[in-house]
C-alpha cells in the first residue's frame, strides 16, 4: 500500500477506501469529460489523486481530485482569490467528481531542489510568492477558514504522544499570538518549498489551503531546516542556521523575526498533533521543536 493510500484510509476511513476503489473510473471519467490524454501520476500524492496531463492534445494541465468536498472547494476558492497572483490558476472545476483541472507550471521544478545549496534564492524566491499572494485584497472572511480553527487541535487532539512541556508551551503562546494578530489577510496556509513551482521565468504556489490569518503565520511554513542538515549538523549549528533564517525571511517580508520564531514553533507542535489525529508520525516535528526551541 502507497502512502498516499495509507493516508486517505487513516483520514477518511471506510469513506476513503470506497474513495480509492472508485478513483480509477473517476480518472477515467473525468479524461473524457476534459478530454485528457497522456495522464501520469505525480510520485509525491499525499492526499490528494494529483496527475500531469494534456488537455486536447496541446495545453499541459494538473488533475486534481480529492475525497473530501469541503477541502477542494476552499482550495478552487483560495485559487479564485489569488487570480494567478503568485499561484497557479485553476482552469475547470467538478464538484461532483470534487475534482479540478489547474494550470501546470512548467517546467515545474521545485523550490525545494535548490535548497539548502542556494538559501539566498530560496529566500528570495520564497518572499516574492508571499508577496504576490498577499497583493490581492483581503477577501470576506466569512468564505474562508481562520488560523484560530486549524488550532482548536490543541484543545481536540490528544497531546500524550507529545513531550507536556513542549505542548503547554506551544498551547499556552498559539493563545497570546492569536489574541495579539493583527492585519489578518487570506493565506496559503501550507506554502513549504514543494508548494512553489517554477513557471517560467516565475515562481507559483499549488495546493492552497486558503486561511485567514496574519503574515508570520504563513511565512513559519517555510522549511528552515533542511533534512540532511538535520542528520549532519550539530545542535548549535542547525540552532544558528535557524535564527540566521528566521532573520533573512523576515526581513525580506518586513515581519517580526520573533514572531515568527514564535509561529514556528507553535505549527511544528499543531502538525504533531495533526499526525496523531490522522493516524500518522509525530516524532519529526517533535524532535525538531526539541531542537528549536528547548
Amino acid at each position: 500500500m502507497s502512502s498516499f493510500q495509507q493516508n486517505v484510509i487513516n483520514l477518511y476511513g471506510n469513506a476513503g477506501q470506497a474513495w480509492l476503489d472508485a478513483l480509477p473510473s473517476i480518472v477515467q471519467a473525468l479524461a473524457q469529460q476534459w478530454q485528457l490524454s497522456d495522464i501520469q501520476p505525480v510520485s509525491n500524492m499525499s492526499w490528494h489523486y494529483v496527475a500531469k496531463a494534456v488537455q486536447n492534445n496541446k495545453i499541459p494541465v494538473v488533475l486534481k481530485i480529492g475525497c473530501d468536498r469541503g477541502v477542494v472547494e476552499n482550495e478552487v476558492r483560495a485559487l479564485q482569490h489569488f487570480d494567478g497572483h503568485g499561484a497557479v490558476n485553476a482552469l475547470v472545476i467538478d464538484t461532483k467528481q470534487k475534482a479540478l483541472l489547474l494550470q501546470q507550471a512548467v517546467p515545474g521544478v521545485s523550490l525545494k531542489s535548490l535548497y539548502p545549496a542556494n538559501v539566498h534564492e530560496v529566500v528570495d524566491a520564497y518572499s516574492a510568492v508571499v508577496k504576490e499572494l498577499t497583493s490581492v485584497a483581503a477577501p470576506a472572511a466569512g468564505n474562508f477558514p481562520r488560523v484560530r480553527d486549524w488550532l482548536k487541535a490543541f484543545d481536540r487532539v490528544d497531546a500524550t504522544r507529545i513531550p507536556q512541556t513542549l505542548f503547554q508551551k506551544a498551547n499556552t503562546l498559539q493563545k497570546q499570538l492569536l489574541n495579539t494578530a493583527d492585519n489578518e489577510i487570506l493565506l496559503h496556509g501550507d506554502l513549504h518549498h514543494d508548494n512553489i513551482l517554477k513557471h517560467g521565468n516565475q515562481w507559483l504556489a499549488i495546493d492552497p489551503k486558503g486561511i485567514i490569518g496574519e503574515l508570520a503565520f504563513e511565512a513559519a511554513a517555510f522549511d528552515f531546516i533542511h533534512l540532511s542538515e538535520l542528520e549532519s549538523l550539530k545542535i548549535d549549528e542547525i540552532q544558528k542556521l535557524f535564527c540566521t533564517r528566521v532573520s533573512q525571511l523576515a526581513e525580506k517580508l518586513n515581519i517580526d523575526p520573533k514572531r515568527l520564531s514564535q509561529w514556528v514553533f507553535v505549527r511544528l507542535i499543531l502538525m504533531a498533533l495533526w499526525f496523531i489525529e490522522d493516524g500518522g508520525d509525530p516524532q519529526l516535528p517533535i524532535r525538531l521543536a526539541k531542537l528549536l526551541f528547548v
